[in-house]
């Protein structure tokens, strides 16, 4: 991909913008990857981008390059905020929708294959990071971001500081996590984050999902998973045990109940006790029973 001569110069501006609007690093670096590409297409200053080239690119990532609907969408929605945010120029997309994504269920783990990963891992310091995950449903750039002084020992909580969008919220502070990270920062004297690289800060994202994928490794555990797995696994294990919809909701620092909504399609024992209607034909001497 050969940059043309503003692509830098855009970039740079993009990227002053996104901290302006409070983005996450992650957001930032996915709008500039976008951008980047669609400078490159269209050589020349920015403003001369007409709204059917804008189009046009899109068509040509979900047909050309055979992107997914996500990834496509990502694209849009970078396009537009370079247009309104950084050029001012108003949106060249607004008439264009999303593109309709897949609605997939997550993957839940089961009780013993959380119990089974975490005893797997022999290493001190993955063995909290894969327990404190799942014991308080966090997500992989907040249990990196943490640090020592989030842990409130007195009230029995954890601080996620700055979550997805930019939200600060608490969780609960198991007695069993507690004595756990407890007996780590004695052991260990973390200085600022409570999981921390070798060269001091905070362990980087692709670390963590490498210490998941390992221990899924050991125990035989196949297919596509992220630690994003046991934050799912956290929601619908509440859920089964009778936590309230909206106290799942605050835990899991969503700001639409729909989207808690969907660990009630995967909670198995909500799924269980409803009857199948073909049941009630059965009882009723409709159709005739093998046994």
């Amino acid at each position: 991909m050969v940059e043309n001569k503003w692509t830098q110069v855009w970039l740079i501006k993009l990227k002053d913008a996104v901290k302006i609007r409070g983005f996450s690093p992650k957001t930032g670096g996915n709008y500039a990857h976008c951008l980047a590409e669609f400078l490159t297409r269209f050589p020349g200053h920015p403003n001369k981008i007409t709204a059917e080239d804008c189009k046009s690119h899109l068509l040509y990532l979900l047909e050309n390059r055979r992107l997914s609907a996500t990834t496509v969408n990502l694209h849009r929605e970078a396009i537009r905020f370079f247009f309104k945010e950084v050029l001012k120029s108003g949106d060249p997309l607004l008439t264009v929708q999303r593109l309709k994504e897949p609605q997939k269920l997550p993957r839940i783990l089961s009780s013993q294959e959380i119990l089974k990963l975490i005893n797997s891992t022999l290493n001190a310091k993955h063995r909290l990071l894969l327990s404190l995950a799942y014991a308080g449903g966090l997500r992989l750039a907040e249990l990196v971001a943490l640090k020592c002084t989030d842990i409130d020992f007195n009230r029995d909580v954890i601080h996620i500081r700055k979550g997805k969008g930019s939200k600060d919220r608490i969780v609960m502070l198991s007695p069993v996590i507690k004595t756990e990270i407890s007996g780590y920062i004695i052991f260990v004297k973390p200085r600022e984050y409570l999981f921390e690289s070798m060269r001091g800060g905070p362990l980087h994202p692709r670390t963590v999902q490498c210490v998941f994928e390992q221990a899924c490794s050991r125990i035989g555990l196949e297919g596509k998973l992220g630690i994003h797995s046991l934050r799912h696994s956290f929601a619908t294990h509440l859920l089964e045990g009778g936590t309230d919809l909206r106290y799942i909701q605050a835990l899991l620092g969503h700001q639409s109940s729909k989207t808690t909504e969907i660990y009630a399609h995967v909670a198995a024992n909500y799924i269980s006790k409803i009857t199948s209607p073909f049941d009630r034909l059965v009882v009723a001497g409709g159709v005739r029973s093998n046994s």
